[in-house]
């Protein structure tokens, strides 16, 4: 089952979504979680109106699957909007736009991705 993740800012943790009769709906708060197969999501409209009303909205989320793999190493994957249009690596500011695993903490707000860092127009891992 997919799953979208997200930093919630008010309950200090992260707010896990699933798909229920067709909708997104928050199932559950965790403080971490591991996905695979991890797409990082941002939508511009959500985007546009943070940048235009400097107001917090959910509008950036990572989507995988749930797994109880570890994450052994990994780079540090951040996300600001008034600094980048994308999710970075926080080591190399590359865009990341997919990676085979994310390891993602609500309380530290520390989130980690492992192997395919993947740039539009460039596949490599």
């Amino acid at each position: 089952m997919r799953l979208r993740v997200y930093q919630n800012l008010n309950r200090r943790c992260l707010s896990i979504q699933a798909k229920v009769n067709g909708v997104w709906r928050v199932v559950r708060y965790e403080e971490e979680i591991t996905l695979k197969n991890v797409s990082f999501i941002i939508s511009e409209a959500g985007h546009q109106r943070v940048l235009k009303t400097k107001r917090r909205a959910v509008h950036a989320w990572a989507e995988g699957e749930e797994t109880e793999e570890h994450l052994e190493d990994g780079f540090p994957i951040r996300y600001n909007p008034y600094l980048h249009d994308n999710f970075i690596n926080a080591e190399t500011g590359e865009t990341v736009v997919f990676t085979k695993l994310a390891y993602f903490n609500g309380k530290t707000k520390e989130s980690r991705g492992q192997s395919c860092a993947i740039q539009p127009n460039l596949f490599s891992c």
